[in-house]
C-alpha cells in the first residue's frame, strides 16, 4: 500500500498518514500523521520522552502501565489472573528490591511460567529481575518459544 503524497489526499481517502518525502524540522524523512501533520518519528520520540518523564516522576504510574501490558498479553494467551500496579510493588517488597540472583536491583518483572506457556498472570507467578538476569531469561524463553512454534534453525 502506498501512502498519499499530500495531507488533503490522505484525509479525502481516509488515511491516517501521508508521505511527502521531505525532511521534518528534526531531519527525519518518514510519513506524517494527518491528525496533526507531525512526523511519525518525532511523534514517537515525543511520546517516549513524555512517558519516561511520567515514569520517573511516578513509579506507581510505571507499575500501572506495566500491569496493563501484562494483562493485555495474558488475555491474548487466555491466561487466568489480572494484575494491578500494587502487585509489582509487592514483588519489590517480597524480594527487597533485589533480583532473584541477589546481586542487582529489580529493573524488570517476569512471569516464572511464561504467559505463552499458560502461566498464570498472578503475584505468585511474578519475579523481579535485574537487567543481566532479565536478558538471560528472555533469551532462554525466546529460544524455547521459537523451537516450540517451529522457528528455530
Amino acid at each position: 500500500m502506498t501512502l498519499p503524497l499530500t495531507l488533503d489526499r490522505a484525509r479525502a481517502s481516509g488515511f491516517s498518514r501521508y508521505y511527502t518525502g521531505e525532511k521534518c524540522a528534526r531531519g527525519h524523512i518518514c510519513d506524517r500523521l494527518t491528525a496533526n501533520r507531525t512526523c511519525a518519528e518525532c511523534n514517537r520520540e515525543d511520546v517516549l520522552k513524555r512517558n519516561n518523564a511520567r515514569y520517573a516522576a511516578s513509579p506507581a504510574f510505571a507499575d500501572e502501565t506495566k500491569a496493563r501490558q501484562y494483562n493485555a498479553r495474558a488475555r491474548k494467551f487466555r491466561c487466568e489472573g489480572v494484575l494491578g500496579g500494587g502487585e509489582l510493588e509487592a514483588v519489590r517488597r517480597r524480594q527487597n528490591n533485589t533480583c532473584t540472583c541477589g546481586w542487582e536491583p529489580i529493573t524488570e518483572f517476569d512471569h516464572v511460567i511464561a504467559l505463552w506457556k499458560q502461566g498464570p498472570n498472578r503475584l505468585d507467578n511474578l519475579q523481579g529481575l535485574g537487567p543481566k538476569c532479565a536478558g538471560i531469561k528472555f533469551s532462554a524463553d525466546h529460544r524455547e518459544w521459537h523451537a516450540t512454534v517451529g522457528l528455530s534453525k
